[in-house]
């Protein structure tokens, strides 16, 4: 059985290099021809599995191990000599990822391994696994994407390894420190942040403290247990409109971050957001979670 299948495939793939021109000058649509329509049923014979995947990793650090994939046919023997084409992200443009392919043979026990490169930027995606395709065409594409397998695909910032400590405080309708900002929180444990914890004082005259003096007061609580320190503020820009759409909350958030290690300012910015509900308090929160995912997805990038 195995070798009818080699022999299938070889047939199919010289079938569709020969007749790579005319597949050419039909596009990517069209009906199938017969080679192409025997391809996609040959993939009824195979199953792929991911066998193991790495770790999170982060910027400018490798994967600590290769994705391993697995080719088996559906009556469980593996299949050797197998091409398999992997997906994955290889940069970023406008915050969206352009992903590359590269075309993998399967060793004797039907398995393939790839290694991705070391990144410059973060990633929270996918990396996909398919028989590769002997044709464009949509129809063949849909067909091997379908019966793809996928694996996580994470590339943390350094400044969620790190971890960080945060002086942010949030001010009421009044123009007062209320408490915390604990949007942010959340926002930094899904950018894959372990280690967060808000500043062990709560007294609002820290807000009359450079944030020089703010780092100080911390290295004399906690030291550097924590990779960076988060100060700022998030307030009411102007007061609130009420239309017929409801109510229009207008909110900004001034940031700033030090490195905990030297006590240097590696970042600053402000970050204007504004949110329209029904309901008050929901504007409110829409306005205020923009602000802090927004400052969480500029720290992604710039640390």
């Amino acid at each position: 059985f195995m070798k009818v299948v080699k022999i299938l495939l070889t047939a199919l793939l010289f079938s569709f290099m020969a007749s790579c021109a005319s597949t050419s000058e039909s596009g990517n649509g069209g009906p199938l021809n017969d080679t192409e329509k025997e391809f996609v049923e040959s993939l009824n014979n195979y199953k792929l599995t991911v066998i193991s995947s790495p770790k999170n990793t982060e910027v400018d650090k490798p994967f600590a191990a290769p994705y391993v994939v697995q080719v088996k046919t559906v009556k469980g023997a593996v299949v050797p000599d197998f091409s398999v084409t992997v997906s994955y992200p290889a940069g970023k443009k406008n915050a969206e990822y352009v992903y590359k392919t590269e075309v993998l043979t399967t060793n004797k026990d039907g398995k393939v391994s790839f290694l991705p490169p070391v990144y410059s930027f973060t990633a929270n995606t996918k990396i996909e696994f398919y028989v590769t395709p002997v044709a464009k065409k949509k129809l063949v594409i849909e067909a091997v994407k379908e019966k793809s397998v996928k694996a996580d695909f994470k590339i943390n910032s350094k400044f969620a390894s790190k971890g960080a400590i945060l002086a942010v405080w949030d001010f009421d309708e009044r123009d007062k420190p209320s408490n915390n900002f604990f949007y942010m929180n959340g926002d930094l444990q899904d950018l894959g942040t372990t280690k967060i914890g808000n500043a062990p004082f709560s007294d609002i005259s820290t807000l009359k403290l450079t944030p020089t003096e703010l780092y100080k007061k911390n290295v004399e609580i906690i030291g550097n247990t924590y990779g960076y320190l988060v100060g700022g503020t998030v307030k009411y820009e102007k007061p609130y409109e009420k239309g017929d759409d409801g109510f229009t909350v207008y909110v900004i958030g001034e940031f700033w971050v030090i490195n905990m290690e030297n006590g240097e300012e590696v970042y600053r910015t402000t970050i204007k957001k504004t949110a329209t509900d029904v309901k008050y308090n929901d504007a409110v929160k829409k306005a205020k979670r923009a602000v802090s995912r927004t400052f969480v997805e500029e720290i992604a990038e710039k640390l």
